[in-house]
């Protein structure tokens, strides 16, 4: 079983409410910052090196309050974020990456993130995929085109993000220029192509953005592009992990907590019975697409309950573990 390392950070989440900052280390900062409702905040990390700069780490959606907000915390370390040394990203989805552009321009320092990520940028594939090609996506599906009013999304459409002007790419086992500091990219594909955690060595310590959170399943296949199945992908990702299987976890959303391995192993089951599932329901005869073979699988709020960007979240996946259960048979 998990345990939270900050008591207060726990308390705001059971509340759903933004956790006040909250050092991990005497160099590491967890900072709640406000994203929207239903997923009250994503969590931006501050590093300073030995030298007493400020290093940046998925600094969150981009809005006036949250650059004042962000400045303001900034400012606690004897900065602003014109003084920021570095800027790193474990995936480029906005409420993770929104604010680097405006930091980026202030800052003059480039984005660091994962070349799969960049790649998927220059496919002008970024953003929801949630917005784009429902007919194409519906075909995949098997999805008849006069059910589309139930993937419908009403409400107000998001800003497309901006993507920073200079963006430089990390690779896995890289260690990132933070002087004084070990901070070690490792790629782990899953939840997007170019996804990373931050193996911080000497802490015991990892930042796993959204590979690991600590109260929900992540999203697979959030992005469009990378190479072979996400949930593959996914799968590897967490064995990788298992090097780190006692270490804390500061993650994207939710809570910091202890240990890695608790929640890594709880995750790797879920993947593989949902894979079960949708192997049995194959088998069944009584489901050939994720539109038939999704209302036979399990689902919290109950399939008859999903709608609009659940369900579309809903038959994405299961078209990944429809394509991975036809092509690696148990």
């Amino acid at each position: 079983m998990i345990e939270p390392l900050d008591e207060s950070q726990y308390l705001a989440h059971r509340a759903g409410t933004v956790p006040q900052p909250v050092a991990l280390r005497s160099w590491v900062r967890a900072v709640g910052v406000p994203f929207r409702r239903g997923i009250p905040h994503s969590f931006a990390y501050l590093l300073r090196d030995e030298e007493s700069g400020v290093h940046v780490v998925d600094p969150g959606q981009d809005t006036a309050e949250n650059r004042a907000y962000l400045s303001a915390v900034v400012a606690e370390s004897g900065t602003d974020p014109r003084g920021i040394r570095s800027i790193t990203l474990t995936h480029f989805h906005r409420d993770h990456s929104g604010l680097a552009a405006w930091l980026a321009r202030e800052s003059g320092c480039p984005v660091r993130l994962h070349s799969a990520e960049i790649a998927e940028l220059r496919a002008e594939s970024r953003g929801s995929r949630y917005t784009d090609g429902l007919d194409a996506r519906m075909r995949r599906w098997g999805m008849p085109i006069s059910r589309a009013s139930l993937i419908e999304i009403t409400g107000e459409t998001p800003p497309a993000l901006t993507v920073p002007d200079e963006l430089e790419p990390v690779a896995d086992g890289e260690l990132l220029p933070i002087p004084g500091r070990r901070v070690r990219v490792r790629h782990t594909p899953g939840h997007s192509p170019g996804h990373v955690v931050l193996v911080l060595e000497d802490e015991g310590l990892v930042l796993t953005g959204d590979t690991l959170l600590p109260h929900i399943n992540p999203p697979i296949g959030r992005s469009h592009g990378g190479e072979g199945n996400a949930v593959g992908r996914f799968l590897e990702s967490l064995e990788l992990l298992a090097a780190y299987d006692a270490d804390d976890v500061g993650p994207g959303h939710g809570y910091c907590f202890r240990p890695l391995g608790e929640r890594r192993r709880d995750v790797e089951a879920h993947v593989r019975a949902r894979l079960a599932e949708v192997r049995t329901a194959l088998a069944s005869g009584r489901g050939t697409d994720a539109w038939t073979v999704a209302p036979q699988l399990t689902w919290g709020p109950g399939w008859a309950n999903l709608s609009g960007r659940n369900l579309q979240s809903a038959l994405d996946q299961t078209a990944l573990y429809v394509e991975l259960a036809r092509s690696a048979p148990a």
